[in-house]
């Protein structure tokens, strides 16, 4: 009916906006990936033992999250 072919192309067109969404926050997770990295680095800690900077933090919980989705795409 043309209803539901009405609401077929709705689910196609959105499908493929959020797969298009995704593919950009993926592309954005794997810059500000690369750009923390490139600063991170470790710093004495407590009793002098090394500990990760900022940069180093954030850039494992892009690293975290980028090995999730790859995952369980």
């Amino acid at each position: 009916s043309d209803s539901l072919e009405m609401a077929m192309q709705k689910l196609e067109a959105t499908v493929m906006r959020l797969l298009a969404d995704r593919r950009f926050l993926i592309a954005a997770a794997e810059d500000a990936l690369d750009y923390f990295s490139d600063r991170a680095d470790v710093y004495d800690g407590d009793y002098g033992e090394p500990m990760p900077n900022d940069e180093a933090r954030i850039a494992n919980v892009f690293r975290d999250a980028l090995a999730h989705v790859r995952r369980t795409a």
